[in-house]
Protein backbone atom coordinates (compact mmCIF):
# COMPACT_ATOMS: atom_id res chain seq x y z
CA UNK A 1 0.00 0.00 0.00
CA UNK A 2 1.17 3.03 -1.12
CA UNK A 3 -0.64 6.39 0.37
CA UNK A 4 -0.66 8.92 -2.58
CA UNK A 5 -2.65 11.76 -0.96
CA UNK A 6 -3.85 12.97 2.14
CA UNK A 7 -6.78 15.57 2.28
CA UNK A 8 -8.20 16.19 5.36
CA UNK A 9 -10.69 12.71 6.18
CA UNK A 10 -9.69 11.48 2.42
CA UNK A 11 -6.68 9.24 1.89
CA UNK A 12 -6.19 7.79 -1.46
CA UNK A 13 -3.43 4.87 -1.49
CA UNK A 14 -2.59 2.20 -4.28
CA UNK A 15 -3.08 -0.97 -3.28
CA UNK A 16 -1.16 -4.04 -4.50
CA UNK A 17 -2.28 -7.61 -4.32
CA UNK A 18 0.05 -10.09 -5.31
CA UNK A 19 -2.63 -13.81 -5.75
CA UNK A 20 -1.15 -17.57 -4.98
CA UNK A 21 0.09 -17.73 -8.60
CA UNK A 22 2.02 -15.26 -8.55
CA UNK A 23 -0.20 -12.05 -10.51
CA UNK A 24 0.28 -8.73 -9.20
CA UNK A 25 -2.72 -6.42 -9.46
CA UNK A 26 -2.71 -3.21 -8.14
CA UNK A 27 -6.03 -0.28 -7.78
CA UNK A 28 -6.29 2.99 -6.26
CA UNK A 29 -8.30 3.17 -2.96
CA UNK A 30 -10.10 6.49 -1.22
CA UNK A 31 -10.36 5.96 2.26
CA UNK A 32 -12.77 8.20 4.50
CA UNK A 33 -12.14 7.52 8.05
CA UNK A 34 -14.94 10.12 8.93
CA UNK A 35 -17.02 7.81 7.45
CA UNK A 36 -15.60 4.74 8.24
CA UNK A 37 -14.82 4.16 4.62
CA UNK A 38 -12.02 1.83 5.65
CA UNK A 39 -11.81 -0.81 2.81
CA UNK A 40 -10.83 -4.31 4.65
CA UNK A 41 -9.90 -2.37 7.76
CA UNK A 42 -6.59 -1.22 6.03
CA UNK A 43 -6.57 2.81 7.92
CA UNK A 44 -8.48 3.58 11.09
CA UNK A 45 -8.09 6.62 13.09
CA UNK A 46 -4.06 6.90 14.44
CA UNK A 47 -3.51 7.21 18.32
CA UNK A 48 -6.69 4.65 19.35
CA UNK A 49 -6.37 3.19 22.58
CA UNK A 50 -8.19 -0.57 23.48
CA UNK A 51 -11.70 0.07 24.25
CA UNK A 52 -11.86 2.92 21.50
CA UNK A 53 -13.77 2.58 18.62
CA UNK A 54 -13.65 3.31 14.44
CA UNK A 55 -16.94 2.82 12.05
CA UNK A 56 -16.74 0.64 9.51
CA UNK A 57 -19.38 1.55 7.33
CA UNK A 58 -19.34 -1.26 5.32
CA UNK A 59 -20.23 -3.40 7.95
CA UNK A 60 -22.56 -0.82 9.27
CA UNK A 61 -20.92 -0.62 12.84
CA UNK A 62 -18.51 0.27 15.19
CA UNK A 63 -15.50 -1.93 15.58
CA UNK A 64 -13.81 -1.97 18.88
CA UNK A 65 -9.70 -1.53 19.64
CA UNK A 66 -9.20 -4.99 21.92
CA UNK A 67 -5.60 -4.66 22.75
CA UNK A 68 -2.41 -2.78 22.63
CA UNK A 69 1.45 -4.24 22.52
CA UNK A 70 4.98 -3.73 21.59
CA UNK A 71 5.73 -5.47 18.26
CA UNK A 72 8.19 -5.30 15.76
CA UNK A 73 7.36 -4.56 12.40
CA UNK A 74 9.31 -3.42 9.42
CA UNK A 75 12.38 -3.13 11.37
CA UNK A 76 11.25 -0.99 14.38
CA UNK A 77 9.45 -2.51 17.48
CA UNK A 78 6.10 0.25 18.05
CA UNK A 79 3.49 0.05 19.77
CA UNK A 80 0.63 -2.22 17.94
CA UNK A 81 -3.39 -1.65 18.57
CA UNK A 82 -5.74 -4.96 17.62
CA UNK A 83 -9.50 -5.87 17.12
CA UNK A 84 -10.52 -9.31 15.90
CA UNK A 85 -13.95 -10.29 14.36
CA UNK A 86 -14.62 -14.04 13.45
CA UNK A 87 -13.19 -13.36 9.61
CA UNK A 88 -10.34 -11.11 10.81
CA UNK A 89 -7.65 -10.34 13.08
CA UNK A 90 -5.94 -6.72 12.33
CA UNK A 91 -3.03 -5.44 13.70
CA UNK A 92 -1.58 -1.42 13.22
CA UNK A 93 0.58 1.01 13.86
CA UNK A 94 -1.24 3.18 17.00
CA UNK A 95 0.50 5.95 15.89
CA UNK A 96 -0.60 6.30 12.12
CA UNK A 97 -3.62 3.90 12.24
CA UNK A 98 -1.93 2.24 9.14
CA UNK A 99 -2.62 -2.05 9.61
CA UNK A 100 1.09 -3.87 9.69
CA UNK A 101 -0.77 -7.17 10.01
CA UNK A 102 -4.04 -8.85 8.72
CA UNK A 103 -5.37 -12.68 8.58
CA UNK A 104 -8.96 -12.51 6.64
CA UNK A 105 -10.50 -15.20 6.21
CA UNK A 106 -13.24 -14.43 3.92
CA UNK A 107 -16.10 -16.24 2.73
CA UNK A 108 -14.60 -16.19 -1.32
CA UNK A 109 -11.27 -15.14 -0.14
CA UNK A 110 -8.27 -15.03 2.52
CA UNK A 111 -5.68 -12.09 3.00
CA UNK A 112 -2.44 -12.81 5.01
CA UNK A 113 -0.38 -9.69 4.89
CA UNK A 114 2.31 -8.13 6.71
CA UNK A 115 4.31 -4.96 6.88
CA UNK A 116 8.05 -6.19 5.91
CA UNK A 117 9.10 -2.50 4.90
CA UNK A 118 7.81 1.14 5.12
CA UNK A 119 9.25 4.72 4.87
CA UNK A 120 6.78 5.54 8.14
CA UNK A 121 9.63 5.01 10.41
CA UNK A 122 13.27 3.81 10.56
CA UNK A 123 14.60 0.68 11.76
CA UNK A 124 16.21 0.35 15.38
CA UNK A 125 19.68 -1.03 15.74
CA UNK A 126 19.36 -4.85 17.61
CA UNK A 127 19.22 -4.33 21.50
CA UNK A 128 19.25 -0.63 21.33
CA UNK A 129 15.92 1.15 22.50
CA UNK A 130 15.45 4.52 20.34
CA UNK A 131 16.51 6.97 23.25
CA UNK A 132 19.59 4.95 24.18
CA UNK A 133 20.55 4.77 20.38
CA UNK A 134 20.28 9.02 20.23
CA UNK A 135 22.17 9.57 23.12
CA UNK A 136 25.01 7.54 21.89
CA UNK A 137 24.78 9.19 18.75
CA UNK A 138 25.07 12.57 20.66
CA UNK A 139 27.66 11.30 22.59
CA UNK A 140 29.80 10.31 19.69
CA UNK A 141 29.23 13.28 17.91
CA UNK A 142 30.35 15.67 21.04
CA UNK A 143 33.22 13.74 20.92
CA UNK A 144 34.42 14.04 17.34
CA UNK A 145 33.23 17.89 17.35
CA UNK A 146 35.61 18.06 21.00
CA UNK A 147 38.58 16.28 18.90
CA UNK A 148 38.12 18.45 15.88
CA UNK A 149 38.54 21.77 18.31
CA UNK A 150 41.34 20.46 20.14
CA UNK A 151 43.15 19.54 17.05
CA UNK A 152 42.25 22.77 15.71
CA UNK A 153 44.02 24.72 18.70
CA UNK A 154 47.03 22.42 18.96
CA UNK A 155 47.70 23.21 15.37
CA UNK A 156 46.90 27.12 16.08
CA UNK A 157 49.71 26.91 18.68
CA UNK A 158 52.90 25.65 16.68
Amino acid sequence: MEILNVQGPEISANVTREALNGTLSSLVMTFNLERGKIGAWFIIPAGLNPDDSFRDEAMGRDVTVEGEQQLTYAGATRTITNATTPERLKRWDKSTGVFVECIDVLDNYSINATAIRTNMWGSELPGLDPLTFQAVVVVFVTAIVASAILIAFSIRKK
